[in-house]
This record gives structure tokens, sequence and C-alpha cells, in this order.
């Protein structure tokens, strides 16, 4: 299992299912496909692999391959946790699967209307800094038929998936798996995308130590989806403008300890008829997210880290002055990335074209 260094062990059962979960969208011209799944990164091979099936099948289709970040999920990468016999196998048939679920909403894909709703929820706190910044808010975009069905829904919204700790060994897809399946219940599909929670943990957990339950996990994201559907949603508007989508490579000046030179990190640029997805080959902090959010219309923008790769955690300047274990481990980056990275999704998202 992944998430957690101290887990030496294997998995010993099965709480929940693990899902990706795929949205196909098109305006004749360009065609997106945004994916939620429930495990904690993307690697660059999942992706590679993933693509690859993809154009086996048919028309090009742009690709945001998205990790829920739930640590309770099996282990994909080579970084806390290593992979076994059992992983490998497990990342040979899992492209495909991903590969086939896209494909599936193609062909069942119909025109559509979008809505756009928002709110807060509070269940989540800065690990880093005591009253340290957390982005209560959520945005949620719910896509339906013409004739007022339903179809799918997008839930975007900032905390690690972290409810399960270091002790749990049976997997699951923590909060975000009893939050989307609660919004399912009338036949649509719910994609959960984690946004900039790379300082961010759930209330059960003290610190950085993750002490929640199942039933922790299961109340939090029902309470999540009940807030989603009492939310306050935009009149809806039909598919009538065209889709933008953009790729950008960034290249993020390494920490000393490593070879000089500079770390390449994508960053995906969507207008999906209104709305704005931001997707982060990384791992973002709350007073970031809330920085990109801020300078643009907050209400109609989804920030999705752990979007078709991962290059570790982009801290703030303070976390390395701090010395915070988000500078430390997983960060790959010096300084002064945050800021180059802040820049350019600002700018990218008010001029998408």
């Amino acid at each position: 299992m992944d998430g957690f260094k101290d887990r030496t062990t294997p998995s010993e059962g099965i709480h929940d299912d693990l899902y990706a979960r795929a949205l196909y969208v098109t305006d004749g011209t360009t065609s997106l496909a945004i994916v939620s799944c429930d495990i904690t990164w993307i690697s660059d091979e999942l992706r590679r692999v993933t693509e690859a099936y993809l154009r086996e099948r048919g028309k090009p289709v742009e690709l945001m391959l998205c990790a829920t970040h739930n640590h309770s999920g099996p282990t994909i990468m080579n970084l806390i946790c290593l992979l076994n016999g059992q992983n490998k196998a497990y990342l040979r048939e899992l492209p495909k699967r991903i590969a086939d679920t896209i494909v599936k909403a193609r062909e069942t894909a119909v025109p559509a209307t979008v809505e756009v709703g928002n709110g807060e929820v509070d269940f989540a706190f800065n690990r880093r800094i005591l009253n340290g910044p957390v982005d209560k808010s959520f945005v949620a975009a719910t896509f339906s038929s013409y004739e007022g069905y339903e179809l799918a829904r997008i839930v975007n919204y900032g905390c690690h998936g972290v409810v399960l700790g270091k002790n749990n060994r049976i997997i699951s897809a923590d909060f975000p798996g009893p939050l989307a399946s609660s919004l399912e219940e009338r036949g649509s599909v719910c994609l959960f995308l984690n946004g900039a929670c790379g300082d961010v943990n759930p209330y059960t957990c003290k610190g950085y130590a993750c002490l929640g339950s199942f039933e922790d996990a299961d109340a939090m994201g029902k309470d999540i989806a009940i807030a989603v559907q009492s939310a306050k949603y935009s009149t809806p508007s039909r598919n009538v403008d065209r889709i933008e989508f953009r790729k950008l490579k960034l290249g993020l000046r390494r920490k000393r300890r490593f070879p000089p030179g500079r770390l390449d990190v994508e960053v995906c640029v969507a207008d999906v008829f209104g709305v704005q997805v931001l997707g982060v080959e990384g791992e973002i902090f709350a007073e970031t997210g809330i920085a990109i959010r801020e300078s643009l219309e907050p209400n109609r923008v989804i920030i999705a880290g752990y979007t078709n790769g991962y290059k570790g955690y982009i801290p703030t300047e303070d976390a390395f002055r701090l010395r915070n274990y988000e500078a430390s481990l997983l960060c790959w980056v010096d300084a002064s990335a945050e800021r180059e990275l802040r820049r350019v999704c600002i700018q990218s998202l008010r001029n998408p074209a």
C-alpha cells in the first residue's frame, strides 16, 4: 500500500472498491477526457501507457489524468513505498482499464448543459502552521442532458486523503470514495478532483499523524456530498462555446543537492464551457491555490493537483525557512519554484487561448 513509509506489510483486504471515473467533453473539434483515479499519484508511465491505449482506440483525446491522492490504495511508484510483483501486475492492467473507461464515456456522450455550484465546508486544517491558510471552498460542476438527466459531476476540494493512517492495512478510497458514491445514487458519475492540499489534512489528524477510522472517512465524504447537493448553482448553459486546452512545461529550478538544472513540471489549462480547470503535476499549498483562484473568477476555477504526473511538493518560501516536511523528502525544487508556478498559472488562466 502507498502513502506512508512506515507501512512494511501488504494489504490485508478490501473495505471499498477503487475506481477510475471519466468525463468526456467535446466541441466537435477538441475532445478532452478528465479522469479521477482513487490512487495516490499519477506516474509518467501510467499516463504514457494510457495515452498509447487511447491512440489505438480511435480519435485523439486530450487527457487530464488525476489522482484523488488517496493514501489507502496500492503503491504505483517507487517513492515512499516500493513496488512488488503484485503491484507491477496491477500496473500492467490499470492503464488499459482507464482507457476503456474513457472510450466508454466517449461512446455514450450526449449533448449537455453545465451548471456550477459553490460553497464552503470545514473539514480540514493546515498541518504545517497553527491557524495557517486553508481553502474551505469547493467548486462543483454538474453536466446534464438537455432532457434534464444528470450525467456527471466534478467536485473540487483540497484536502489530503489521509483520514485513514499508516496503521490501516485495508484497501479504501478514503473520504473521496463515499463522497463520490453518495452523489452517484441517481446514476450519474462523480469525479473528485483534489485541489491545493499539499499542506492540508482532515481534522481527524493530529498534525501529520493520521488517526481516523472508516466511519470517519464515510462521514466526511457524505457530509461534503450533502453540502455539494445543497449548493447554489448557476443557470445551466449549453455547450455552444469552444473547448480550449493547453499544456505548458515549466522549468523550475532544482534544489542544490540535485544535479544543476531545472525540473520540467507540466501545467494543463482547460476551459470547458466556461469552467476553467487547472491541472498541476505536483502538490501545491493552500496559499498558492487561494492566490490563483482569487486572482480570477474563483467560483468557476477548478484546481486539480496530482494531474498527468508527479513532480513532488512545490512549497511556498516559508516552508523552506521553517524546514517543514513538505520542503524535504518529496521536494525536488528550490524556494523560487512556487512564485514562478503561481505566476504562470494565473497568466495561463487569464489567457487560455
